[in-house]
């Protein structure tokens, strides 16, 4: 059964200098509110309807999460805030595909750099994932636990400079 699985660097945040707060604590800014929200609408224009939305537990990574929730029609109450996605390495990233529900065919995942970039790298896509960046991939798999890097295949990158022009 083929997989859909976006790969989600949260929206651009607030400065942590500026604002005093812990890195986890930053808010988005009112930039990354409205790329997040444009990248909702296009995953939504582009027909993507998520079963699971999974998310750091970083302020940015769940604004971002529940922002493209409510443009693509996922229920917000429903989005797994994980406390390991934060600053997650792929491997982590993996781990997290792979305990998700049989049931589940199209899955959001909320994340930072490094991680994200470096999941780009590994699956050879250089790309430099940017905020609000979304990395597209498909896989063939019966079981969520079988999920390997190699087994994914790359469909497309969308970043919100993109969306703006």
């Amino acid at each position: 059964m083929v997989k859909n699985i976006f790969i989600i660097r949260h929206a651009e945040a607030n400065s942590a200098t500026k604002a005093m707060i812990n890195d986890i604590d930053r808010t988005l800014s009112a930039d990354g509110i409205k790329d997040a929200t444009k990248m909702g609408e296009c995953l939504k224009n582009k027909n993507v309807k998520f079963d699971k939305i999974i998310t750091s537990s970083a302020s940015r990574a769940v604004h971002t999460g529940v922002i493209i929730a409510r443009q693509t029609g996922f229920d917000v109450k429903v989005i797994s805030v994980c406390e390991e996605l934060y600053l997650a390495s792929v491997d982590k990233i993996i781990e997290k595909l792979q305990n998700s529900e049989e049931k589940y065919t199209t899955v959001g995942l909320v994340a930072h750099n490094p991680g994200v970039t470096e999941f780009a790298y590994l699956t050879e896509q250089f790309i430099n994932v940017k905020t609000c960046g979304v990395l597209h991939y498909q896989t063939d798999i019966e079981n969520w636990k079988d999920l390997k890097i190699g087994d994914l295949n790359f469909k497309s990158y969308i970043c919100s400079e993109v969306l703006s022009v």
